[in-house]
């Protein structure tokens, strides 16, 4: 009985640490990388802001070389979509694109189906350096408790 006991005070003491955690930790995320490419903006947007030449250095074509991508509308505009469906590494999902300035920024949204449905804003941006082109491929979201977006959604 007393091992009972101990086990349920364990159990209350993980489910309170939980939704304190909940309730401090932030809902916001935003995640980025970035690379110098040596090439002008305008020859490395070509890459960016098209959804079809993405598919060129996208790590998720490795992940799954089987998966079926169909996309939408005028390559490279706002309104353009991608839709892709695969294994449980790449999953399924939709890319929009929503906002594009030439050269300088490509925003798109995106929403993952399966294996868990969240959503996202994607953005990559082009900066000019000495060296080249900075790009920087991010994301941002919220989710609607912290480090629980796969069971909320």
């Amino acid at each position: 009985m007393r091992i009972l006991k101990i086990l349920g005070f364990l159990i209350l003491g993980l489910i309170a640490l939980f939704l304190i955690l909940g309730l401090v930790l932030p809902k916001d995320y935003e995640v980025s990388r970035d690379v110098v490419i040596d090439a002008p903006a305008s020859f490395v947007f070509n890459h960016v802001a098209s959804l079809k030449a993405a598919d060129a250095w996208s790590p998720w074509g490795d992940k799954d070389t089987n998966q079926t991508v169909t996309y939408e509308g005028e390559d490279g505009a706002v309104g353009s979509t991608q839709h892709w469906s695969g294994n449980d590494d790449v999953g399924e999902g939709i890319q929009t694109i929503t906002a594009v300035d030439p050269n300088r920024r490509v925003d798109t949204h995106l929403k993952f189906i399966r294996p868990w449905e969240s959503e996202s804003d994607a953005y990559i941006t082009l900066d000019s350096t000495e060296a080249g082109t900075r790009v920087t491929w991010g994301f941002k979201g919220t989710t609607p408790f912290p480090g629980m977006s796969w069971a909320c959604s």
